[in-house]
């Protein structure tokens, strides 16, 4: 819990959850780890809480290296502007990535979300009956097309 100090309770909210790992060896706990994310970091800790409706999220990483730092927090960023780039299929997605901040903190990575609790319940909802539709879809042996939203079901025989 020695990353843990990193964490500041008034950039936390007045509920919140706070988690720590610190990597104990290099192979980790329960050995090598398979994500890259994971093999470049010391240590993490994962935040959360809501105040006034509104929830913050935030992860940091203690990379190894300053170059691994700063290539994470590209890649971070990337996938953030892959959000915002959603619009026409998901502007939900798109508005919610506006909340999301990126920093590389001399090799901390911080990842941070700020915005609606209502608004990030609703689309976690929405992603999980469009993923239960998808299961029941694959499991009556539909052939199913790239995405959820564009499957077409066969015409009805009569």
């Amino acid at each position: 819990l020695g990353a843990a100090s990193n964490l500041k309770a008034d950039s936390i909210g007045a509920g919140f959850l706070a988690v720590s790992a610190l990597k104990a060896d290099s192979g980790g706990i329960g050995g090598q780890a398979h994500a890259s994310v994971l093999q470049n970091a010391n240590w993490m800790t994962l935040s959360a809480g809501e105040t006034a409706g509104n929830i913050c999220l935030t992860a940091k990483l203690g990379i190894s290296t300053p170059e691994n730092a700063a290539q994470m927090e590209q890649v971070v960023k990337g996938m953030v502007a892959l959000m915002a780039l959603s619009g026409n299929k998901d502007p939900a997605l798109t508005e919610l990535s506006k909340g999301v901040s990126v920093k590389d903190e001399g090799g901390v990575v911080s990842v941070s979300f700020t915005g609606s609790s209502q608004a990030l319940y609703d689309l976690a909802k929405a992603r999980q009956q469009k993923a239960k539709e998808w299961q029941a879809m694959r499991g009556h042996g539909a052939e199913p097309s790239a995405s959820p939203e564009k499957a077409v079901s066969a015409p009805a025989v009569p």
